[in-house]
């Protein structure tokens, strides 16, 4: 009996494309890369969309594979790489003499899911940083204290939205609104905050 790599390599690709269907987009990738095999995964993109599951996995040996075609990178690329916490992709691009920008979706997808070492990348790259206030804002949204300690940290300037703290007290992120009120940053306690803790039963919020 084979390994169950090997058993896995057995599967028709009409099969393994349907299993790979109900994947979440940046599982697919990882899913495919289990084949080892060059021609599976380049049909495999063909059908489903392309570089972008590419950059959101990490897959960087299948971004060599198809180096000739890559022209320049794109947002999306980099986004997409920014939103999954992929430094390895922003490091291949930068390795390989591709000019990039920084777009304000990488720099807000990072926020949003804790990726605090792509922050630190970006920042470190010498790149022109694009944000919004939405950077902070989602990482309240989403209890990442310790992207908004790197915000205060970074020396970059600091945007947040008057909502911020509607945002953390509607999902009761206690952590979040401490940071905010040690901050000193100044920020809108307001009612509507109090109402939304209220409406979704957090209590300490209110306390």
């Amino acid at each position: 009996m084979g390994s169950p790599s090997t058993r896995l390599q057995d599967l028709p690709i009409e099969l393994v494309m349907k299993i790979q269907s109900f994947l979440p987009e940046h599982d697919c990738i990882s899913f495919l890369l289990c084949f080892h095999s060059v021609e599976l995964f380049n049909e495999a993109c063909k059908i489903k969309s392309d570089y972008n599951k590419i950059c959101s996995a990490g897959a960087t040996r299948y971004l060599r594979i198809f180096l000739p075609k890559l022209k320049k990178t794109s947002d999306s690329f980099l986004t997409s790489a920014s939103r999954f916490g992929r430094t390895n992709v922003l490091d291949w691009f930068v390795k390989r003499g591709f000019e990039l920008k920084c777009p304000e979706d990488a720099i807000n997808w990072a926020c949003n899911n804790g990726h605090v070492d792509v922050l630190e990348w970006w920042k470190k790259s010498g790149l022109e940083l694009k944000w919004s206030e939405d950077a902070m804002d989602l990482a309240s949204e989403n209890d990442h204290v310790d992207v908004l300690d790197w915000w205060k940290k970074s020396g970059l300037e600091l945007k947040w939205n008057k909502d911020v703290m509607i945002y953390a007290s509607g999902y009761g992120h206690l952590n979040v609104l401490e940071w905010w009120k040690n901050s000193g940053l100044e920020v809108q306690w307001s009612e509507d905050a109090m109402d939304l803790a209220s409406e979704y039963g957090h209590v300490k919020v209110l306390e």
